[in-house]
């Protein structure tokens, strides 16, 4: 259980940051986005009323770097490597690695309007071995598990439905067991109702989807969109009037069937759901803060402008199908340790009230003197 903080005193050793403000196509538009507002409250930096501002991160990040807020020329990093120094001899590893690479977490806050790529963040092994082969798109070797807390109501999609369910739509829309094939859907709902399917059959069922012919995929996908547009709203489940969404802002886009493969998730205000590495995954709508290891790899596999990669996307993927757990808990507005499940992904302090929003990471100096790092979140 963590002491709260007795604010006087810490803010006299706060040093300001000028988070790093990135623009996605599915981010926010102007000052409607949290991500702006934020970026704006702490840079004073004039913002577009066009621009779709997406997340401001706080990190060390070479690709998203924290600046100091009074000296934007040196970075969050730089001032760790020439501020923070170690005198305790119990901890010199801890320090080294600090200076080495920086904050083992990366934080950001997202505004999301329009969902984002379905995608997969990579573990430690495969992330080495992809930066190896691709650094100029993958930029790190880290692995990648993240925790998404709630700011808004979240609609998200993430990881694979239990196979029971995936065989309950592959009956229902006949369009999606045409470009998965109707000779493997067969085979997968045998196995499901033997009650011993596993991985390697989702992953056989999924593979397949995957490999249909892009001009199946158009014809079918059409046909679904025909048909469904021509049914009574009531009849359509909300899946089938996320497909016709997604269909809408991404013609002919395979991942749109994609709907009926993973878990709709909608995680409330304060609320929070854990994504394992190689796990897919997007976000459609809301805002949320994202804690996650040092990373920022990201496989796409569809629903998107970018660059996809659907070999990789399939290759990583672990095919464990069941429910999202979402933690019901409630965010208080006071200090909480959020601890993620590998050891070594942990955010150790979130510092919450009406005026500031800050993660706090406690550098100490020998043992007696504590270093804070914030940012402001009273963006009106």
């Amino acid at each position: 259980m963590l002491s709260s903080v007795d604010e006087s005193s810490v803010h006299s050793r706060v040093i300001p940051l000028a988070p790093f403000l990135a623009q996605h196509a599915w981010g926010k538009q102007g000052p409607a986005s949290l991500a702006a507002r934020l970026y704006f409250q702490n840079t004073r930096s004039p913002l577009s009323r066009k621009a779709r501002y997406s997340e401001v991160c706080i990190g060390t990040h070479a690709s998203a770097p924290t600046r100091i807020a009074y000296d934007h020329s040196v970075t969050l990093l730089d001032h760790i490597r020439t501020e923070v120094i170690e005198v305790d001899p119990d901890k010199v590893d801890h320090y080294a690695r600090l200076h080495k690479s920086g904050l083992p977490f990366l934080l950001k806050i997202l505004s999301v309007s329009s969902p984002q790529a379905v995608h997969v963040h990579p573990d430690s092994v495969d992330a080495a071995r992809l930066h190896a082969t691709h650094p100029d798109v993958y930029p790190d070797a880290a692995g990648k598990a993240e925790m998404a807390v709630a700011l808004s109501t979240v609609d998200a999609l993430v990881g694979f439905r239990p196979a029971a369910n995936i065989v309950a739509e592959l009956a229902r829309v006949p369009e999606f067991a045409d470009v998965v094939g109707r000779p493997t859907t067969d085979n997968f709902v045998k196995i499901v109702k033997t009650g011993r399917a596993g991985p390697k059959d989702l992953r056989t069922l999924f593979m397949s989807f995957m490999d249909c012919a892009a001009e199946k995929i158009s014809s079918c996908l059409r046909a679904v969109v025909k048909r469904f547009s021509k049914m009574p709203r009531d009849l359509l489940t909300s899946d089938d009037t996320l497909l016709l969404s997604l269909h809408t802002q991404f013609p002919d886009d395979r991942m749109c069937f994609c709907v009926y493969f993973l878990n709709r998730v909608k995680v409330e205000p304060g609320s929070a759901v854990f994504i394992h590495p190689k796990e897919p995954h997007a976000y459609l709508h809301g805002e949320l803060i994202e804690i996650s290891s040092c990373s920022v790899n990201v496989v796409r596999a569809g629903l998107t402008s970018a660059p996809v990669d659907k070999d990789a996307f399939v290759k990583l993927l672990t095919y464990n199908d069941s429910p999202v757990e979402v933690s019901s808990k409630s965010l208080p507005c006071a200090l909480r340790a959020f601890i993620l499940p590998p050891a070594n992904v942990c955010f150790q302090r979130l510092l919450i009230t009406n005026r500031i929003f800050s993660p706090c990471k406690d550098f100490s100096w020998g043992k007696t003197r504590r270093l804070y790092y914030s940012f402001s979140a009273a963006c009106g």
